[in-house]
């Protein structure tokens, strides 16, 4: 099965996250890797989300991701998470029903949110969703981002699902267990059943909200872990129909959660691992540490939380659009009347063009017959038309010479580099590529003169000089010896005019 690549983001409060994975089967194969700081100037309000998708898009580019469609992580903080039973099992009653009901769930303005919902069971009449919401400006914002960063978004989820998916993928056959993903600008705990999360909860790290754990201080940062862990999970039992955890899992730093894992195992008394590896996913050289979850993200391929294409509630127009297609249907028959005649006239055309196509078929002998001799013709002409008139190069050169009683030319020795007739398919060209060189060697009868030589060479527009040596003395008959190598700039140049001798 051919490799498909994919790409997760996630734009933290001080960091970029990327990942890059191929995917055989149901097994990913990490590709690229890419976790970098935010500048200070993007990470202040005033950045616009053109400035932020113009940087991302170059550490992208210098970290070698290619541009195409991305799923975006979305921190937990910045969204309304709930599990809702509602009273209800018609699948077009749900958007609407889990928008009303987790209006009064929301700590922003229930308007201005995009709200999605994920199906987790039916009982009788009743259906449990896990329901999310995100206002609709950080939508909107990352909608932005993403298209200056030339990234076309295919799915806008929670990160805390890719620690759930994580779970669900890992042959755990718990009926709960607690995720504490350390990976990101903040901590994040997920309570999870199967592939739904049942409880959530998010916290800044206390000793800066926009810092990650640091490899310097992992001690720090495992008892920061160890605090929120114990606030999590008191929170959690308070709520109803808390059920006992049969494991955890840290994510993140093995420097840290090597310290936070047995704490935590106390304080929740189950066993407590950290993920260091995953089944599903091959990593090679590269390591994960800060990016399981968008890791577990391009693992989940069924349904799930996609604020980028979020359930819609049912369409009200329908029955005024039953009309509408009512009237279209009538439309259609009138169209296929004008058809039936129209069919008629294109048979009469389609005979007409069966007969051309014969004449066609009939004269493509003749007229490829015709190219092939038109293509032999204009080769042997574009052979023929390299002739170089050595005599009038002989001449131009001596043109070019100072006096004779000033200078002598003790040898002319030309050569032709011709590389055959060429034809360009593309741009329906001939041309001969060709050179011409020209190796003049001479004496002169001081320096000055051998320089006013050189210097009438360089200036003529009929050559290109180049000095093969120094001029020094050494003559036969005059001091100076000389050997200039020129290039013809064509092959048949026009008469020059004489140069002036030296007296």
């Amino acid at each position: 099965m051919a490799t498909r690549s994919t790409m997760a983001i996630e734009i933290g409060r001080g960091h970029l996250r990327a990942l890059l994975v191929g995917r055989e089967r149901d097994v990913l194969h990490v590709r690229r890797v890419l976790v970098a700081d935010l500048p200070e100037a993007l990470r202040a309000g005033a950045a616009t989300p053109e400035q932020r998708g113009e940087w991302i898009g170059e550490r992208l580019e210098r970290a070698e991701f290619p541009r195409g469609r991305v799923c975006v992580a979305v921190a937990r903080e910045h969204v309304g998470l709930k599990r809702l039973t509602l009273p209800t099992v018609d699948d077009d009653e749900l958007p609407e029903m889990t928008r009303l009901a987790l209006q009064r769930e929301l700590s922003f303005d229930a308007e201005a949110a995009v709200v999605d919902y994920l199906v987790v069971g039916r009982t009788g009449d009743r259906t449990t969703v896990m329901a999310a919401a995100a206002p609709d400006e950080l939508v909107g914002q990352l909608r932005q981002v993403m298209s200056a960063a030339g990234l076309t978004i295919d799915r806008m989820s929670l990160r805390a699902l890719g620690s759930a998916a994580l779970l669900a993928e890992n042959g755990g056959a718990e009926p709960s267990a607690l995720v504490v993903d350390a990976t990101g600008d903040g901590i994040e705990f997920s309570v999870v059943e199967g592939s739904s999360i049942r409880f959530s909860r998010a916290a800044a790290w206390p000793a800066d909200s926009d810092a990650v754990p640091a490899p310097d201080a992992p001690a720090a940062r495992a008892q920061a872990i160890v605090t929120e862990t114990r606030r999590t999970w008191m929170s959690y039992r308070i709520v109803e129909e808390a059920s006992d955890v049969a494991r955890a899992f840290v994510l993140g730093d093995p420097a840290i959660t090597r310290l936070a894992v047995p704490a935590i195992g106390d304080v929740l008394g189950v066993e407590t691992t950290g993920l260091d590896h995953h089944p599903a996913i091959v990593t090679g050289e590269r390591r994960l540490d800060r990016l399981w979850p968008l890791a577990g993200l391009l693992l989940e391929t069924g349904e799930t939380i996609d604020f980028a294409h979020p359930r819609r509630p049912v369409d009200r127009a329908a029955r005024p659009r039953r009309w509408a297609l009512m009237a279209a249907g009538l439309l259609v028959v009138l169209l296929m009347a004008v058809w039936t005649i129209g069919n008629r006239q294109g048979a009469a055309a389609r005979r007409a063009l069966s007969r051309l196509e014969g004449e066609q078929t009939r004269l493509r002998p003749q007229v490829a017959r015709y190219q092939r001799e038109a293509f032999t013709l204009t080769h042997l002409e574009s052979w023929e038309s390299v002739q170089v008139p050595w005599l009038e190069h002989v001449l131009s050169v001596e043109q070019l010479s100072p006096a004779r009683e000033a200078c002598v030319l003790d040898g002319w020795v030309g050569t032709l580099d011709f590389r055959g007739v060429r034809y360009d398919r593309k741009d329906r060209t001939w041309s001969t590529p060709s050179e011409l060189a020209i190796v003049v060697d001479g004496e002169a009868r001081d320096r000055a003169t051998a320089d006013q030589f050189r210097a009438a060479l360089v200036n003529t527009d009929l050559y290109e000089t180049i000095s093969t040596g120094s001029d020094a003395p050494g003559g036969r008959r005059l001091p100076f010896g000389f050997t200039y190598r020129l290039r013809a700039k064509t092959l048949a140049p026009p008469s020059p005019d004489p140069a002036e001798g030296v007296e």
